[in-house]
């Protein structure tokens, strides 16, 4: 993907971005540049058991109001990387994942860059019971 992308303000995306220090971004406007993505799944010998690993790059700048009043830009440049495993036997299904993200953030107006690095994990079980019904539970955990 390359070009902008125009956030609304009552988005979940927006809301997100917008907890970055207090600071709110402009008029929900987004330039994000270059993303990279890739995925590699390989179904294994085994029956049902398949093996995935996963990558995002991405970078973006953010117009951002500071203190109700300053207007600054805040670059961020993501590298997001992991791996997942699933299962399916019958009518059972489990799944896992773990991630990475590594993030530098540079606010214009300061020249400050702080870097953030992530680790989270999910799990997840669901079974079939009918065609009209499936019931499941899902576990997710941010470590750092």
């Amino acid at each position: 993907m390359v070009g902008a992308m125009t956030i609304d303000n009552e988005s979940g995306v927006e809301k997100y971005n917008s907890s970055f220090g207090g600071a709110a971004v402009l008029n929900g406007d987004i330039d994000a540049d270059t993303t990279t993505t890739g995925r590699i799944k390989w179904n294994t010998p085994l029956s049902g058991l398949a093996i995935s690993g996963s990558f995002m790059k991405f970078k973006s700048e953010y117009p951002l109001l500071v203190g109700g009043s300053t207007s600054t830009t805040m670059e961020f440049e993501n590298f997001v990387y992991g791996g997942g495993v699933e299962y399916t036997w019958e009518n059972l299904f489990i799944a896992g994942e773990y991630r990475i993200s590594d993030g530098d953030r540079t606010i214009s107006l300061t020249g400050v860059k702080t870097n953030t690095k992530a680790e989270n994990y999910y799990l997840m079980a669901s079974y079939r019971f009918t065609d009209w019904f499936e019931l499941g539970s899902y576990l997710f955990n941010l470590l750092s």
